[in-house]
C-alpha cells in the first residue's frame, strides 16, 4: 500500500467517511477521497468497498469532484475539502478570481445561480457598489 492510500484511509477512519450520512461537509470529503483513489488506479468497485457503497456511487461523486473542484470551482465545496486540497495537492486551491459576466453565460441551473447569488453578496467580483 503506498502513501497516499494509507493517507485516505487515515481520513476515512479520523472524519467517518464510510458510515451512512447525506450531511454536505462528509459527502464532499468522501467524494474527494473518492476521487484520489481512482487516480491511484483503484477500480470503480474497490473504491466502493472501501467506504461501504457501491461502484455507481463511487462513478458518480468521481464526476462531481470534477464538476465542482475544477469545472465551476465551487468554493462552498473546496472550503469544505480544504484540509485534504492541502494535504493531497499540497497547496491551497482558491479561485484566482469570479468572472461575473462568465458566470452567468455559463450558468446552467438554480444551484449555480445560487452561488452566483452568494458572491455577489460577499463582493467577490471585485468592483461591486454594493459595500
Amino acid at each position: 500500500m503506498n502513501e497516499i492510500v494509507e493517507k485516505v484511509l487515515y481520513f476515512i477512519e479520523r472524519d467517518g467517511l464510510n458510515n451512512k450520512t447525506r450531511k454536505r461537509e462528509i459527502v464532499y470529503k468522501r467524494a474527494y477521497l473518492m476521487h484520489v483513489l481512482r487516480c491511484q488506479e483503484y477500480t470503480f468497485h474497490a473504491i466502493g468497498e472501501v467506504f461501504n457503497r457501491d461502484h455507481a456511487t463511487a462513478l458518480y461523486q468521481c464526476k462531481m469532484v470534477k464538476q465542482y473542484l475544477y469545472e465551476i470551482r465551487d468554493e462552498i465545496y473546496i472550503n469544505h475539502i480544504q484540509e485534504y486540497l492541502e494535504e493531497f495537492e499540497g497547496e491551497k486551491f482558491k479561485p484566482e478570481y469570479w468572472d461575473l459576466t462568465y458566470d452567468i453565460l455559463n450558468c446552467n441551473n438554480t444551484y449555480e445561480l445560487k452561488l452566483i447569488k452568494q458572491r455577489i453578496h460577499e463582493n467577490k467580483y471585485g468592483n461591486n457598489d454594493n459595500d
